[in-house]
């Protein structure tokens, strides 16, 4: 059974599978989202922001966040 959790941080190597496959299939938003966290631009630390994370057992099989987005003036 999967069970989603929110990551309050992000082991890259538990992330590196789902990177590895995501590049594979043509995919750059896990590393994308690997950089930016490594980096401090993106950490879902601002309010109403969060990053989950898809378990099956102790394996990590997904990942995603949600951001707030910046209202246009």
């Amino acid at each position: 059974m999967a069970m989603i959790q929110r990551l309050t941080a992000l082991d890259l190597a538990q992330v590196e599978p789902i990177l590895r496959a995501s590049q594979r299939e043509g995919f750059r938003f896990v590393a994308r989202l690997c950089e930016e966290w490594v980096s401090g631009v993106n950490r879902f630390e601002e309010p109403g922001e969060a990053l989950f994370g898809v378990f099956v057992g102790s394996d990590l099989v997904g990942v995603g966040g949600l951001n707030r987005q910046s209202k246009a003036t």
